[in-house]
């Protein structure tokens, strides 16, 4: 169903949004996902 909105709006809209810098977000209502912590630097 098209509802007007053009690709070019959707993506000046939500292009900031990449599933990389928003991992958290994006697992947080996954059942089972625990995020891992950052491996400690020596």
């Amino acid at each position: 169903m098209q509802d007007g909105t053009s690709v070019k709006t959707i993506e000046n809209h939500y292009g900031h949004i990449t599933p990389t810098k928003n991992v958290d977000r994006i697992l947080q209502g996954v059942p089972g996902w625990e995020p891992i912590p950052p491996e400690e630097t020596r």
